[in-house]
């Protein structure tokens, strides 16, 4: 009997420039891909309006201890409705103007939510458009969160989607309330996850069939 030659192992060959080439394309592709996620966060921190970052804050009752022990989240982004919010948790509704006119819409924004509670649950309904502060208002809009929570389409019939809430003011920003952030984190959803994996699957198995042609052969 012959003794068998020992087999030879198959080394994968180096990459060839094309496919260098094709590597560095699907870097700098990715690269735009994530540089472009964090422009549309940007955009979402901008009122598309006015251009101006939104700020988030705290409106909740004046009154301690609360009847409700609810609040809202109310978005403001111009400089002067900004600076009144902020002379309201410094000093208080003594400041003046301390009822938050606003406009509301059915449907929850991952935003708006009451923060009196543990757990923090979304409201199924949020702000869209700020009419300013006053310190009297009609009482047709005068209500409390869980009020409007309760039947939305029916309150925003009524009002015409305008609140402005007797007794509560703004208390604090979003981003000072238990480790709230003070904007939305854009989310990368599943579908756009899924796209890239299987592009980083595909570009793989290409790669190393092309490095091993041996490889591609069994």
């Amino acid at each position: 009997m012959f003794d068998s030659e020992p087999e030879k192992s198959i080394r994968p060959s180096p990459l060839t420039l094309r496919e260098w080439q094709a590597m560095a394309t699907f870097l700098r592709l990715t690269a735009a891909f994530l540089i472009s996620l964090l422009f549309c966060g940007t955009l979402l921190a901008e009122d598309p309006k006015s251009g101006d970052a939104v700020r988030y804050f705290r409106v909740a009752e004046i009154d301690d201890p609360c009847f409700h022990c609810e609040s809202f989240v109310l978005p403001l982004s111009n400089p002067d409705d900004i600076a009144h919010a902020e002379n309201l948790i410094a000093h208080g509704p003594s400041f003046g103007g301390s009822i938050a006119v606003a406009r509301i819409t059915a449907g929850p924004d991952g935003i708006n939510r009451n923060l009196e509670l543990p757990e923090a649950p979304l409201w199924s309904w949020h702000v869209v458009g700020f009419d300013g502060f006053a310190d009297v208002t009609i009482e047709l809009c005068d209500g409390w969160p869980s009020l409007v929570e309760s039947d939305v389409d029916e309150f925003i019939r009524n009002t015409g989607a305008q609140i402005c809430f007797w007794g509560w003011t703004v208390v604090d920003e979003l981003d000072q309330v238990r480790g709230q952030p003070a904007m939305p984190v854009p989310a990368i959803s599943s579908g756009w996850i899924l796209l890239l994996m299987i592009t980083l699957a595909a570009w793989g198995g290409h790669a190393l069939r092309a490095s091993n042609p041996a490889a591609a052969d069994h």
